[in-house]
């Protein structure tokens, strides 16, 4: 089966494929060895509780990068135009089909994404968007945030933390910011290869400027991809079973049973494995997905 590239062929495939899993290949042995990313301690999807605040949430990575989304309506100015696009980005995992085109710091649709540092006086610069003071309450609680856009006034906001995830080793592993490495994609037609291509940031074959460069997964249930043609696409992901390392995604706020991923880990790398098969008359169509991640 041919790679999709019209929007309607790539809604029926969604609509009709139905995942089949098998084994990806030299898997770990126990659990993940990862290192502690740098923020975990402030990371975390806060919630804007002030009400005049044009800002619905804030999200600081784990390692390092942000997510600002603004409330419907607002608006954010910067000198980098933005365009609404369609496109197909590979392995399911990877691909929203209806991605926000977005650069780094640049609003779209109400999402700017960036990455962070930490000044000497513990304020946390937010690349090409302002710097953000974190206020503690009793117990080290975040209870809100002293904002200073780089275009506008000062704000102070309130803050609520929303819900994360129980620590522990798998999760503690895959919450973090990966820089996709390769992908391998193979299709077969009743059992025989028809197709097969490994992309790569500096080959990326039929991607060109669409490759996925950057992968975020956060305890706070937010999956972000970012492509190098400065497209954003914002999803969610949870559990499917922790034993097996399944994961399932949903870029629509609804979670269907077909779209998850198999992953296992080794060193500082992720392998994310999906398969799918459709059958079409007498014609047995299965697709599948090696993506390889590194910490970045």
């Amino acid at each position: 089966m041919k790679i999709v590239k019209d929007l309607w062929k790539v809604a029926l495939f969604l609509l009709l494929a139905t995942p089949v899993f098998t084994s990806c290949g030299d898997d770990d042995e126990g659990t993940p060895d990862m290192n502690t990313p740098k923020f975990e301690a402030i990371s975390g999807k806060y919630s804007i509780d002030t009400p005049s605040s044009r800002y619905e949430s804030i999200e600081l990575g784990a390692s390092g990068n942000y997510i600002v989304t603004l409330k419907r309506g607002s608006s954010y100015q910067s000198g980098r135009s933005s365009e609404n696009r369609i496109d197909v980005k590979g392995s399911r995992f990877l691909k929203d089909v209806q991605a926000a085109t977005a650069s780094r710091a640049t609003n779209y649709n109400g999402v700017i994404y960036g990455t962070y540092t930490q000044l000497s006086n513990g304020t946390l610069d937010l690349e090409g968007f302002g710097t953000l003071e974190i206020v503690y309450g009793s117990g080290q609680e975040v209870t809100g945030f002293n904002l200073t856009p780089d275009s506008g006034s000062p704000v102070t906001l309130t803050v609520t933390k929303e819900a994360t995830m129980a620590n522990d080793e798998l999760t503690n592993a895959l919450c973090r910011t990966w820089r996709v490495e390769s992908i391998k994609e193979v299709e077969y037609e009743n059992g025989k290869k028809v197709w097969e291509q490994t992309s790569t940031a500096t080959n990326p074959g039929e991607y060109e400027d669409d490759f996925p460069a950057e992968v975020l997964f956060s305890k706070s249930g937010t999956y972000m991809v970012y492509y190098n043609d400065q497209k954003l696409g914002i999803a969610s992901w949870k559990w499917k079973s922790k034993n097996d390392k399944t994961i399932l995604y949903s870029w629509d706020n609804y979670w269907y049973d077909e779209d998850f991923m198999t992953i296992s880990f080794s060193g500082n790398k992720l392998t994310v494995y999906e398969s799918y098969e459709d059958i079409e008359g007498a014609v047995t169509y299965k697709s599948e997905g090696i993506t390889v991640l590194i910490e970045k």
